[in-house]
């Protein structure tokens, strides 16, 4: 017999021929999404968002580790190879959240797609009526323009504001909304952000210890063969976002703009097109790789066959007037001097603006005085980086002293119980050969031990206690944020010797090199 529909079903189906239902009414006879068709490698921390027809979108989130609204943190992107230097040179930038996190890691993020956005979600947003689900609908939704991918972020924003409100993160009492990322949102979490070392950060690519074919998919009979893939069959980078390199190109929100030596150049093009894809030779797979595409090709929207386009979750900066408040504040104790001379200096420009009723004269003085903060917020995120790596520099060295001082006490102990006299086990020859390598490990202790005294002498004579606990926050923080927990308790111990050296000026090297041995893991 025939299987014919409910009469329910039938009157949803012709109002939806009609354009007078839309997909989210059908969505309530839909089927809820097989996981497999949104997230095929579930992570426990995935922020996963409802969409149209039962459907769903999970993101990532990119943590900065600085807490204030107006801190961000300074990176440097782009590419340090001149071959590609127009396109693609390195240049100094800022990354900042834009809501606060409030988990075990504290300070702010914004969110990224795990995926690329695919034909499955891309239909179930912009048609009238919910596609069907099926496995090819996992490829990356491509041949669709710049505009049509606004258009995208901007319904499916509207959607989550209609109908799933509860869901989107919020800041300073406004929900978030989703559009495509900047090129400096994409290019921070695809390097791995805080979850790579500063070191990593800086490569063409993500730390891939199993080999470039685990994570992306790239021209040649090795990798692609040629065809797209669906998304999230290969291993993600370090934040949990897959295909960020190769399978299909990404657009990014902001025009093209060409690379001078250490800053953008002034003309603004077509948009950016971030990250290779199937048909990328293997040599070109880089972060830094970016292209520019015109908006329009022959007369119409440019669609390309192998671009698609990733979702960031953002919220505004400055909504509402105790914001814009705080944050007026934050901005003028950033610019402000931290010095006597500084703070003099721009009391003085203040005097002469008052003094002068040349429109000229205190235009020019107000320049001065702004160039003056600006050079002081610079020096001041100077101060706190220089601050950051010594921290860093200074853990480092404790580990050492840990690991060197435990290896040399265990020899100590081994030479004790296998070369005594009243009961040799060992050889002469053996025992003189365990000895000469003790000293030489004594020798290395003393070393390590010198350099981390120094450093504290050097360091607590340059910051105060205040400016080492604020930025060992930050180190901390960043640290948590590379699941490298076993380092904190270094840290610990650095900044404990560092203030009490800052408090009392007494050096007791013999207590830091204990203090650190002692720190078990």
């Amino acid at each position: 017999m025939p299987n014919f529909l409910n009469p329910t079903a039938l009157i949803l189906i012709l109002l939806a021929g009609m354009g007078l239902l839309s997909n989210a009414a059908l969505a309530q006879n839909s089927k809820a999404w097989t996981q497999n068709l949104f997230n095929p490698k579930p992570l426990e921390d995935d922020v996963v968002l409802p969409m149209p027809c039962n459907g769903s979108m999970v993101f990532r989130k990119i943590l900065i580790p600085l807490p204030q609204p107006l801190d961000d943190l300074p990176i440097r992107l782009g590419s340090s190879d001149q071959e590609w230097g127009v396109l693609e040179g390195a240049y100094d930038v800022h990354i900042a959240g834009s809501f606060t996190e409030t988990g075990a890691v504290s300070g702010r993020y914004y969110l990224l797609g795990k995926y690329e956005v695919s034909q499955l979600q891309y239909d179930a947003v912009m048609n009238e009526t919910c596609p069907a689900t099926s496995a090819k609908m996992r490829l990356p939704k491509t041949n669709l323009s710049w505009f049509e991918g606004i258009a995208f972020s901007d319904k499916y924003s509207l959607w989550l504001q209609a109908n799933a409100s509860d869901t989107l993160p919020s800041e300073d009492g406004m929900r978030g909304f989703v559009r495509l990322p900047t090129e400096i949102e994409w290019s921070f979490a695809a390097r791995g952000g805080v979850a790579v070392s500063p070191s990593e950060f800086q490569d063409f690519r993500f730390p891939m210890p199993e080999g470039l074919s685990k994570y992306v998919w790239f021209a040649g009979a090795q990798s692609s063969n040629g065809s797209m893939r669906f998304t999230g069959l290969l291993d993600p980078n370090p934040l949990g976002l897959h295909d960020i390199l190769g399978n299909a190109d990404e657009m990014i929100f902001e025009s093209f703009q060409l690379r001078t030596h250490g800053r953008v150049h002034g003309q603004s093009g077509g948009f950016v097109v971030k990250g290779g894809n199937f048909l990328t030779p293997q040599s070109d797979i880089r972060t830094s790789w970016r292209v520019e595409q015109p908006y329009y090709r022959e007369g119409t929207q440019n669609r390309l066959p192998t671009t698609g386009f990733r979702l960031s979750l953002v919220a505004p900066a400055s909504e509402s007037g105790d914001r814009l408040k705080q944050l007026q504040e934050q901005w003028l104790t950033r610019g402000a001097s931290r010095n006597e001379a500084g703070e003099a200096a721009s009391a003085r420009i203040d005097k002469l603006a008052a003094a002068t009723t040349d429109v000229e004269t205190q235009q020019e003085l107000s320049r001065v005085k702004d160039e003056l903060r600006t050079s002081n917020q610079m020096q001041q995120e100077q101060r706190e980086r220089a601050i950051r790596s010594s921290l860093q520099f200074g853990s480092f060295l404790c580990t050492q002293m840990n690991q060197v001082g435990r290896h040399l006490q265990r020899g100590k102990d081994f030479l004790k119980t296998s070369c005594d006299s009243t009961n040799p086990r060992s050889g002469e020859e053996t025992c003189k050969n365990i000895t000469n390598s003790l000293n030489q490990t004594q020798v290395a202790l003393d070393t390590i031990s010198g350099l981390y005294s120094d450093s504290i002498v050097e360091l607590g004579s340059i910051y105060s206690t205040s400016d080492i606990n604020e930025q060992a926050k930050v180190a901390k923080q960043a640290l948590l944020a590379r699941q490298v927990t076993t380092l904190d308790r270094y840290v610990d111990a650095y900044v404990k010797d560092l203030t009490t050296y800052i408090a009392d000026r007494t050096m007791t090297r013999s207590t830091w090199l204990e203090g650190c041995v002692q720190i078990t893991k």
